[in-house]
């Protein structure tokens, strides 16, 4: 995959630049959800681009836990509203539930510290603003994959960067979703680091 930087005077006078976390994965689809990420469906799989262009994301194959249909992907579609993404492979399409769609109201959550150690300074991730009265908390994986659910009591303790079965979550980048029961919703990014 390669892509041309749009946003200058004369787009073509700065060529294609290659996307290198994708050379050897001929590219089949391409979608991009609400967050800016890149959805490259090829016949190894899909392959999730942060919208900077250089993180790598998410890889979605055919093996545990994702279990597509087949490698060889054909179609990626993602509903901008309800955030599931539709992958069609040569063996049939699975739907996969992402925490990238579009909100009607969206407020910036603050949390401190970022990155975030669960073994330094209180051991928790602070939500510091965005958390509107009775919002409940999810905490997604890049891929959407939910890791814990904090009503709103629970958030306003912080999140020990442990799963709802208590275990520790692996090192990474997790979204975090908030939802009220009056409709207002808010998000961040978050960098888990164990040291």
């Amino acid at each position: 995959a390669y892509y041309i930087d749009a946003t200058v005077d004369n787009p073509m006078s700065t060529g294609f630049s290659r996307i290198y976390q994708l050379i050897n994965w001929p590219v089949n689809a391409i979608e991009i959800d609400p967050d800016g990420n890149k959805w490259f469906g090829t016949a190894s799989g899909v392959k999730i681009i942060s919208n900077d262009l250089i993180t790598e994301l998410n890889t979605i194959t055919s093996e545990p836990p994702d279990m597509l249909p087949s490698n060889n992907v054909s179609a990626i579609k993602i509903d901008q509203r309800t955030g599931w993404a539709y992958i069609g492979t040569d063996l049939g399409t699975t739907a996969l539930r992402t925490p990238f769609r579009t909100f009607t109201t969206v407020n910036k959550v603050i949390v401190a510290p970022n990155p975030f150690n669960p073994a330094a300074g209180n051991g928790r991730l602070e939500f510091l603003e965005g958390l509107h009265d009775d919002a409940d908390v999810r905490v997604f994986t890049p891929d959407g994959r939910l890791v814990r659910k904090l009503s709103h009591n629970e958030a306003s303790l912080g999140w020990d960067g442990n799963n709802d079965n208590g275990d520790p979550v692996a090192d990474g980048i997790y979204l975090i979703l908030s939802y009220s029961s009056s409709g207002e919703t808010g998000k961040t990014k978050v960098a888990l680091i164990r040291e």
